[in-house]
């Protein structure tokens, strides 16, 4: 039997949206994850280099590559969760229409 995506009760509904915006939620601690781990990746790699140049890792620096890799991973969360939102009331649209039809 096929089991609506959309419960028909209040509570059903209200656990619904719980579990739908925790993964919205996820997908944005997913990629400040990402962000987080590529900035240390880079950090490690760049030291030796930036040691046989003569250059010290100034806070400037760091906190430049971080700001810069927020921005991006802010604009990468907001297009995946969007995405997201889109295709699930994309689904429950479709849902709607067949249980209509």
């Amino acid at each position: 039997m096929h089991q609506p995506i959309l419960p028909d009760s209040p509570r059903g509904r209200l656990r619904w949206a719980l579990s739908e915006s925790l993964i919205v939620a996820g997908i944005f601690l997913a990629w400040i994850a990402v962000a987080i781990t590529a900035t240390i990746v880079l950090r490690v790699l760049t030291f030796p280099f930036r040691v046989l140049l003569g250059q010290s890792p100034l806070p400037a620096d760091v906190l430049l590559s971080v700001t810069v890799l927020g921005n991006a991973v802010l604009a990468i969360g907001m297009v995946t969760s969007l995405l997201y939102v889109a295709v699930r009331a994309g689904t429950i649209l479709l849902e709607y229409a067949e249980r209509g039809a």
